[in-house]
């Protein structure tokens, strides 16, 4: 890793150079104070390697955006018209919105009720914050997500992203809430 740090230092910086050393910069003085231990919004994950019951905790913070959804769809009369008709029955709703679902990126848990989006896979990720159908854009990519959460001031050399990157499903129903 050091052989490999000290390439990155030898050849001329790139854009996502700084993008990467920021956001590392910024999780790691995080990790220092922010600890799975010390602060219950945050999953860890190593445990959940070696706990199948913590392995669940982590699995329910997985599927709790789509129980929120269903919650909504059930209490609050929400329904996404990219989903169809609307059947009858709350069974037929769920079974349903369970199926579009599977096709929509996943959402990763980073803290409390705040997620990234598992697609696409490169770098710029928005972070959604996320409680039932209320999901709203929480920070353009994952630094500015930290900035914004921890209240920590931007590394000198740090670029603002503008506007976050458009999510399949996640962007239309932020929308919906802005």
């Amino acid at each position: 890793r050091e052989l490999e740090d000290r390439r990155t230092l030898r050849r001329k910086p790139r854009k996502d150079d700084v993008e990467h050393h920021a956001t590392h910069t910024v999780a790691v003085s995080l990790c220092s104070f922010y600890t799975p231990s010390a602060c219950g919004g945050v999953l860890d994950w190593r445990k959940a390697l070696a706990s199948s019951e913590y392995a669940k905790e982590v699995s329910s913070w997985i599927e709790g955006p789509l129980d929120g959804i269903l919650f909504d769809v059930e209490h609050n009369n929400f329904w996404f018209d990219e989903w169809g008709a609307k059947p009858e029955s709350f069974e037929k709703q769920t079974e349903l919105v369970k199926e579009k679902y599977k096709t929509y990126p996943v959402l990763i848990p980073i803290y409390s009720h705040r997620y990234i989006p598992s697609e696409p896979t490169d770098a710029g990720n928005p972070i959604f914050s996320v409680h039932q159908t209320d999901i709203i854009y929480y920070g353009n990519n994952l630094t500015n997500y930290f900035l914004h959460e921890f209240l920590i001031d931007a590394p000198e050399h740090f670029t603002i992203m503008e506007k976050p990157k458009t999510i399949r499903f996640w962007t239309n129903i932020a929308e919906l809430n802005n």
